[in-house]
């Protein structure tokens, strides 16, 4: 389990909500963080309801480490 997933994703959602593009975000995340794909092409690749089951998973097991 990468515990950078959460963050990652979830600072892409603040920036989206801040006003700034899905594409502008993806390629920013790209290009200055060398990930292999940005955070929303991510979603749009593993499907949604897959991110949410994640969540939830990360979620349960996270609780138990803190």
């Amino acid at each position: 389990m990468n515990r950078l997933l959460l963050p990652y994703m979830g600072e892409a959602a603040f920036l989206l909500q801040e006003g700034m593009s899905i594409e502008f975000v993806d390629k920013v995340y790209v290009k200055e963080f060398g990930m292999p794909m940005g955070p929303f092409e991510l979603m749009d690749e593993v499907g949604l309801d897959v991110c949410l089951k994640v969540l939830k998973i990360f979620k349960k097991s996270l609780r138990r480490a803190y």
